[in-house]
């Protein structure tokens, strides 16, 4: 599993903590985008240290957070076996009861598969049919959205406030959020 999915869970207990991605990273020491990293995958074997750092900060009690790693395939030095024998940098994990279902697991990754490709579809096709109907205005909201996602900061700023669900908003705190925008720029 290791990284990917270990993003995944530290994305939820994160967030029920109500503690932002760049104040986890900060508290573990590390770049003001690295949990952000973490928790889309894009590291894919991070440290036992940091992880366990990391569960301590959102509130996991320690008693569990060894069992968690462990699920999640993170293991620390101490539970690496290395024979320095004449030399060898031969490395042995032990085997360990994993105490989760992979079935259940694939099933439940695969249906978030599933969804997020059908949307990601169903956004394609409203930015075709934003290009096919207005190219003024989908130029300006491509270009942008472009220049976004050009670097990593940006991005993770882009992520960041995609990660709102401003469905919830009442419409006057959405005509409020515009106004002052448009005021910036």
């Amino acid at each position: 599993m290791g990284g990917v999915a270990f993003g995944q869970t530290l994305r939820q207990l994160r967030e029920k903590a109500r503690i932002s991605s760049k104040g986890l990273s900060k508290q573990v020491g590390k770049a003001p985008t690295y949990v952000s990293q973490l928790e889309r995958g894009l590291i894919k074997n991070p440290s036992y240290d940091t992880c366990r750092q990391l569960l301590e900060y959102v509130g996991v009690e320690a008693d569990s957070i060894d069992k968690m790693l462990n699920t999640h395939g993170i293991r620390s030095d101490a539970d690496v076996v290395i024979d320095d024998r004449e030399g060898s940098d031969k490395t042995e994990l032990p085997v360990r009861e994993i105490t989760l279902n992979p079935d259940k697991m694939s099933r439940i990754y695969e249906e978030k598969y599933r969804d997020a490709k059908a949307k990601t579809e169903y956004i394609f096709g409203v930015f075709n049919i934003l290009v096919e109907t207005d190219i003024t205005r989908a130029s300006v909201v491509i270009n942008n959205l472009y220049r976004l996602i050009q670097d990593e900061e940006n991005l993770d700023f882009l992520f960041g406030v995609l990660s709102l669900d401003f469905k919830q908003l009442p419409a006057e705190s959405k005509a409020e959020i515009l106004a002052r925008l448009r005021k910036w720029f």
